[in-house]
């Protein structure tokens, strides 16, 4: 296992090494291949693919991109169980990678002035900034290599080390054709990891390492691009190799999974709602997100227990103080169209008994979200170093719970022998940490300079401008129900006249009819 790792760490350094060393060789000033040109560069990164995938192919697969990584798992072509593990190990490359091109590079690095140049040498950019279209623009290149790559794994009785040569036309072929709008990182660690190399070196003059670009194109878009890639090619070649099976039945060939309502796809599919119309509206997404994030707890915790009612979501067998029982639970899992016609069941073959009581999984749920709500309520301000991580936190806490919960469940979904709730719930944490830890490095190297969106000016401008319109309609509610009441009150004074006129009184003389006059005159001076 070890083995694995270490050599998809070694890989990925080795690809960072000579990928990032040609950028570094064209561009930097001083350097003896200035000027090369982008064809140098593209087909220097296809061999910095190919050269360490020969070398490491046998050991680890050869993957280097969490991407690819997570798209081959997805696609039943890879073990789950890897995937937190060879994550890390390629950012860890990726990282180390782009060290040492600095290390060798140093000189020249000081004689370049551009701080975006310094920056290219590490990392992608979009030649026309566009976030929305930079997503879709990796994603489609990255569909494309996985895609690729699911279709090299089928042809049969392929040429031993005849694949990697023809990987490293694909990454050629993407780079020249596409290259251009992205960069074309394809790769999460490509990226991610030199980035970070990037931000924690002392380079003379670099700038801004820019991870508002960083951590979101070049690791949605790859990762996106990967899984659509990988599940549509594992689907299509396997429905053209069983095609007699679906010839007859169309409709099944998109019937990938049976399946409801999922909570991971409502919080994500809410994020990206939520985070667009943030954008349109103008208002700053992070801090968005940590005032959000505690909600999400309390509201998960709640609508757990709409499993209880539904008699779901339970587990496996147990005697504890919490086993549940239920009518509809025993004959769920004695039925034959039930719990033994699962795809849990027919991967895993675990065995539940209709008498014993089951784990009740939404309460192990449900307390896990309220004690973390009371948490975050608790802590939010005094662990809040920057925007985004009481979020952070919040993917990181659900995670680390989900995660072991889901252990129990006997009603996942599964993708071969992997819970993809359990798989997506540690790569949660993961990525959580990764990125509180590279946040807190920036913002203990900014300092003082770094300050909390609450605590700027624009903050406090825009609380200033909600507070007057707030007190604006206030005192507009408190003259219409002044108005009102005056209003209601004009009946009466009128039947004060009229008593006063049938007593003998001059109605100039009755007191009351003046004064309720002169109340009602007063909003409108005001």
């Amino acid at each position: 296992m070890f083995l694995k790792y270490l050599c998809e760490f070694l890989g990925t350094m080795m690809l960072i090494l000579l990928g990032d060393g040609v950028v570094a060789n064209v561009t930097l000033n001083k350097s003896g291949m200035k000027g090369a040109g982008s064809i140098q560069i593209t087909i220097a990164w296809g061999l910095a693919v190919m050269v360490p995938a020969f070398i490491f192919g046998e050991a680890s697969g050869a993957s280097f991109n969490p991407a690819l990584t997570i798209a081959l798992a997805v696609g039943g072509m890879f073990d789950w169980a890897l995937v937190p593990g060879y994550v890390i190990a390629q950012i860890l490359g990726g990282i180390v990678g782009g060290v040492l091109v600095y290390i060798l590079f140093k000189d020249h690095f000081d004689a370049t002035e551009d701080p975006g140049t310094k920056l290219g040498v590490f990392s992608t950019g979009p030649s026309i900034p566009n976030t929305g279209r930079n997503i879709v623009q990796e994603a489609i290149a990255t569909f494309v290599l996985v895609f690729a790559i699911c279709g090299l794994n089928q042809v049969p009785q392929l040429a031993a080390g005849v694949g990697k040569l023809l990987v490293f036309g694909i990454i050629v072929s993407i780079g020249m054709s596409l290259g251009g709008l992205t960069g074309y990182a394809l790769n999460p660690a490509r990226d991610l990891g030199p980035r970070i190399a990037h931000a924690i070196l002392p380079i003379k003059g670099k700038g801004s390492s820019n991870f508002k670009y960083g951590l979101i194109v070049p690791i949605f878009g790859p990762i996106i691009g990967g899984i659509v890639g990988g599940v549509v090619g594992a689907r299509l070649y396997y429905v053209l190799l069983e095609w007699d099976h679906y010839a007859g039945d169309w409709k099944s060939i998109f019937n990938l999974r049976q399946g409801g309502l999922a909570i991971y796809g409502g919080l994500i599919g809410s994020v990206l709602v939520g985070c667009l119309v943030a954008k349109l509206r103008k208002v700053p997404i992070l801090p968005l997100l940590d005032i959000c994030a505690i909600g999400f707890l309390l509201g998960q915790g709640i609508e757990r227990w709409g499993n209880f009612f539904n008699q779901e979501a339970f587990g496996k067998n147990t005697d504890s103080l919490f086993g549940m029982s239920g009518g509809r639970i025993q004959n769920w899992i004695s039925d034959q169209n039930g719990y033994l016609n699962t795809n849990f069941y027919l991967h895993f073959g675990e065995e539940l008994s209709p008498d014993r009581p089951v784990h009740p999984c939404f309460l192990y749920e449900s307390i896990w979200c309220l004690v973390g709500f009371v948490l975050l309520a608790l802590f939010a301000k005094k662990i809040r170093k920057f925007d985004g991580q009481i979020f952070l936190t919040y993917i990181a806490w659900y995670g680390l719970g989900r995660f072991f919960i889901e252990g129990l469940r006997v009603d996942s979904l599964v993708i071969g022998n992997v819970r993809v709730s359990q798989a997506l719930a540690a790569v949660c944490v993961i990525v959580s940490v990764i990125l509180q830890i590279v946040f807190l490095s920036r913002v203990k190297r900014m300092g003082g300079e770094y300050q909390l969106y609450k605590d700027t000016q624009a903050a406090k401008d825009a609380l200033a401008a909600y507070e007057a319109r707030n007190q604006k309609s206030v005192k507009e509610i408190n003259v219409a129900e002044e108005t009102e009441s005056d209003a209601d009150s004009e009946p009466v004074a009128q039947s004060e006249t009229d008593a006063a006129e049938d007593a003998g009184t001059p109605a100039a003389e009755a007191e009351p009819v003046e004064e309720t006059e002169s109340t009602a005159s007063e909003p409108e001076e005001e």
